[in-house]
């Protein structure tokens, strides 16, 4: 079977070490659809980041430079019920790369090759991240830009950037691939989200909070995209009472993924779904 590349990009606290490290220990020593027995030895920043977790803390965002590569893994994957077997490699580039990626518009080679090469992606947007930028009201914001000069400077929304890199991947992922690549969208720390909202599924979450991002998530052909919600623990881990209670659990029995491709959408406890579905197992549902 032809080795199968996943890239995993988002933004500054955007969620993906954590999600990583967890993923990790879930193919390790998981009961999912995917596995990973034996796993490389140079994955240090991941194993910190699952150490952290196993304290019950997550781990801290990462401030690499742009030039820095924060971690590129190699793990041999068997699905289980069918024995396929497949190396994913994922080149984890910092939320700060992808951030000036996005905003610039410009990316090395080195990396538009990893994306050209690449048979999926994993795009990560994190629940009330204090990094979050939302737009401008620009009716009753305009007199105070009018008082800042000319030219203003302010922040890039959000959902802007989510565009900048989703308009990256729709244009250069799986270069040369025979099928349409795939995209799972992941909205991480989906806990936090009230219940009623957690109830109508990430993609709704997505449509309120991000409008703009939403709306090219359904234009997008040349790309099959998928929406995921995801909770590396299943809640909460500064609540000292739900801290307790994972404390004495296993790991790889906490947390969990919302299936929004699916009709009606699933919550499963397998936390490599989000994996499965862009590469196209078989029974990756």
């Amino acid at each position: 079977m032809k080795n199968r590349t996943l890239i995993m990009v988002g933004g500054p606290d955007s969620g993906k070490t954590n999600f990583l490290a967890r993923l990790v220990a879930h193919l390790r020593d998981g009961d999912g659809k995917l596995r990973a027995p034996d796993l490389p030895d140079d994955i240090q920043y991941v194993e910190e980041a699952l150490a952290y977790l196993m304290k019950g803390e997550f781990a801290p965002r990462s401030h690499n430079t742009t030039d820095e590569l924060s971690g590129d893994i190699t793990l041999d994957v068997r699905e289980v019920d069918t024995g396929a077997t497949a190396t994913i490699s994922v080149p984890d580039v910092s939320g700060e790369t992808w951030d000036e990626v996005a905003r610039t518009a410009e990316i090395s080679r080195q990396w538009l090759d990893r994306v050209q090469h690449a048979d999926g992606a994993l795009l990560f947007v994190r629940v009330l991240s204090e990094l979050n930028v939302t737009p401008l009201d620009w009716v009753n914001t305009a007199p105070l830009l009018e008082l800042a000069g000319p030219n203003p400077a302010y922040a890039i929304p959000s959902q802007v950037l989510l565009c900048q890199l989703l308009r990256l991947l729709q244009e250069n992922l799986g270069t040369g691939l025979d099928t349409r690549p795939r995209v799972g969208i992941v909205v991480t720390a989906y806990d936090l989200l009230d219940t009623e909202t957690r109830s109508k599924g990430p993609l709704s979450f997505l449509r309120d909070t991000y409008p703009l991002f939403a709306g090219m998530i359904d234009n997008v052909d040349d790309v099959e995209i998928g929406v995921f919600g995801a909770s590396v623990v299943g809640g909460e881990l500064a609540d000292v009472a739900f801290q307790n209670v994972y404390l004495e659990g296993d790991i790889v029995e906490s947390g969990y993924v919302v299936d929004d491709t699916l009709i009606p959408m699933e919550q499963v406890g397998d936390i490599s779904r989000p994996v499965s579905w862009v590469l196209q197992f078989q029974n990756s549902t």
